[in-house]
């Protein structure tokens, strides 16, 4: 008896709104890739050391500690020189990061001549790069 009075509407309207105009959403592919950047951090603009070693070397068994970055500057993004500072602690821009990750042990040296000049490549470095020139001589060729 409350509600005999309430007549339901139709809520569709008898036109759109914008005609000529057609709703257009994204490709699963891209959505994907935006929730995949922002489950990895991708698209961060700051990074700390410790979140730019993880997106370097990742949770490789095996692979380089974050200990050695951290006691090594010229293990560092820029040779430890930062792009600035956030609550007390160096961070990096993200193209400085996408930058060292491209950078390997055979090229690092050339790196920190770019950006720390001061900076000397850590002995057990240049050994391994040496043992990997005479042990895989093709890689170098390539």
């Amino acid at each position: 008896m409350k509600n005999e009075h309430i007549v339901p509407r139709d809520l569709t309207p008898a036109t759109p709104m914008l005609p000529g105009i057609a709703l257009q959403l994204p490709q699963l592919e891209v959505i994907e890739k935006l929730l995949r950047d922002a489950l990895t951090g991708a698209c961060q603009r700051f990074y700390t050391l410790e979140q730019a070693h993880v997106r370097k070397f990742g949770s490789i068994p095996g692979g380089v500690s974050l200990s050695a970055t951290r006691n090594s500057l010229a293990m560092q993004p820029r040779g430890g020189i930062p792009d600035g500072w956030g609550s007390g602690r160096k961070i990096w821009r993200a193209d400085t990061i996408d930058e060292w990750c491209k950078v390997d042990d055979q090229h690092l040296e050339e790196y920190l001549a770019v950006y720390a000049p001061h900076l000397h490549l850590p002995q057990r470095i240049k050994e391994a790069n040496s043992r990997h020139v005479t042990e895989y001589p093709a890689a170098e060729e390539a």
